[in-house]
């Protein structure tokens, strides 16, 4: 399956749904999916697994590969912790999280730098 190319328009409008107070289901669920669509086409590779259910799994970062069943690297969160992460909202992410977080961008301040200049 091939996904399409994440633009930064929908990152922005993904990222202003992630400081919102209270947004509804269905743009949560889109945010999500173009976050993590974003952060798979800029580090792309198969060695993490990324999961935020019921909404998106993506395959990220250079390495190792994996070919069939589960991977052996997988990172799995809720939607709210996700996009808390991506935005930057999130002070101290779970150890998990941070975890890729740091290898996702090799540097301590996190995920969300990846995004940042989407702000």
């Amino acid at each position: 399956m091939v996904e399409k190319t994440v633009g930064d328009d929908a990152v922005r409008v993904a990222l202003a749904t992630a400081a919102e107070r209270d947004p509804d289901l269905q743009r949560v669920a889109e945010a999500v999916k173009v976050t993590a669509r974003y952060l798979a086409q800029h580090h792309p590779g198969k060695t993490v697994e990324i999961r935020i259910p019921p909404h998106v799994a993506v395959q990220a970062l250079a390495g190792l590969r994996h070919r069939r069943g589960t991977p052996p690297n997988v990172v799995e969160t809720d939607a709210h912790t996700w996009l808390a992460l991506v935005s930057g909202c999130e002070p101290r992410p779970k150890a998990t999280m941070m975890t890729l977080s740091t290898i996702i961008t090799n540097q301590p301040t996190g995920i969300s730098s990846s995004f940042s200049h989407h702000r």
